[in-house]
């Protein structure tokens, strides 16, 4: 079966979403937004939803996040051409253990859509990487950024065009493995000796599936130079 993924751009504000069929309208894409809250580094938060009698709750720490200093790209070959990958410059603490997640945004040069399908169902792609900072030093120059994993393979660099952003989220360590958890699913194609896929551990009560996360976030945009923006 076919699968059809949308992007949907609000703004500042973007959101995905995977149908089986092609959707006629826009109301199944949501996101919420409040101008109540303004997230903060170094505070917890707590979730509360109430669906048919029963409560779910879940609470989430938001990390800090180092300052990025820049990001550039150098050229790597990928299937017989070379590929613009992003790199990202950020110092790095080494007194405490800090998880990583990157996004690679490309969406200043897509067409100007509200509905964009891209892919089908064999070539699914998660476009987030994670990063753990067990072996990094005490100043990160130049970690080059995957551009995301897809079901078919682990991780790809499928490069840039002629400008990007490198959006830097922080991550808990529990959203860092239910990302990990997810990702070995996308690596897992079920052979015999393969162990079965088992439902990420996300953080939410009750028995629900997911995880609620919070994340510092800062991007930073490139725009490589002798190139236009078309």
């Amino acid at each position: 079966m076919k699968y059809f993924r949308y992007y949907y751009y609000g703004g500042p504000i973007k959101d995905t979403l995977t149908e089986k069929t092609k959707l006629t309208c826009t109301q199944k894409i949501g996101f919420y937004q409040t101008s109540k809250i303004e997230g903060l580094a170094g505070r917890t938060y707590t979730l509360n939803i109430m669906v048919d009698g029963k409560t779910y709750n879940s609470t989430s720490y938001m990390p800090h996040l180092p300052k990025i200093d820049s990001v550039s790209y150098i050229y790597v070959p990928f299937h017989e051409m070379l590929a613009r990958v992003p790199t990202i410059y950020f110092s790095e603490p080494q007194n405490e253990r800090n998880y990583y997640m990157f996004q690679v945004d490309e969406s200043s040069w897509l067409p100007n859509q509200t509905i964009i399908p891209i892919v089908s169902a064999n070539e699914m792609v998660w476009q987030f990487s994670i990063l753990s900072d067990e072996f990094l030093e005490s100043y990160v120059y130049g970690y080059t950024v995957p551009t995301g994993v897809s079901v078919n393979d682990s991780r790809e660099y499928y490069g840039v065009s002629t400008e990007f952003t490198v959006i830097t989220y922080s991550l808990t360590q529990e959203s860092y493995l239910f990302f990990k958890n997810m990702i070995e699913q996308f690596n897992n194609d079920g052979g015999a000796y393969k162990l079965v896929p088992a439902t990420p551990p996300g953080n939410i009560s009750n028995g629900a599936l997911g995880l609620f996360r919070t994340s510092s976030v800062k991007g930073i945009h490139k725009l490589i130079p002798g190139t236009m923006n078309e």
